[in-house]
């Protein structure tokens, strides 16, 4: 993977990560290993149900869903849409699951708001993050819950 691309897929990945992590959603893995459908992917250690989802749990999975387009947009990058147009799927998916079509339009509006500023609000989590999937490739949730926490903490101790 060519540096630039393995940068972006990097950032893309850790903003899934960040925003599970701030959201309380519990992470297995994050990877920029691709396989035969993905240049990169952050593992969940839960799923949603398939029926009868709350509001609030599918908003949460729609700005994960979300999260990884914005951090690479924070980061000066403009990926194709067909890049990730399947996180964009499936935060529409949860929408719907969760509303009506016209509350789906809603949702999708404020998981991107929410997403957005998330990225912005941890943009130094997400860059550590990013550093060490670029060295490491992979990394576990916990591995991602530390560098998310030493992050905090450093932009804590800077203000």
């Amino acid at each position: 993977m060519a540096d630039k691309r393995r940068r972006v897929v990097a950032l893309h990945e850790a903003g899934h990560a960040i925003a599970a992590v701030y959201l309380g959603v519990k992470i297995k893995t994050a990877s920029i290993e691709g396989g035969a459908d993905h240049a990169g992917i952050v593992k969940l250690k839960c799923r949603l149900p398939a029926n009868n989802i709350t509001a609030d749990a599918g908003l949460k999975h729609m700005v994960i869903a979300l999260a990884g387009y914005q951090a690479e947009r924070r980061g000066g990058y403009r990926t194709a849409r067909e890049e990730w147009a399947h996180d964009r799927w499936c935060a529409a998916e949860y929408a719907l699951r969760i509303g009506t079509a016209e509350e789906g339009t809603l949702f999708m509006r404020i998981a991107e708001m929410r997403a957005r500023n998330l990225i912005e609000w941890r943009w130094p989590a997400v860059l550590s993050i990013a550093d060490a999937l670029e060295r490491e490739k992979t990394l576990s949730g916990l591995d991602v819950m530390r560098i998310a926490t030493a992050a905090l903490r450093s932009t804590i101790a800077s203000a």
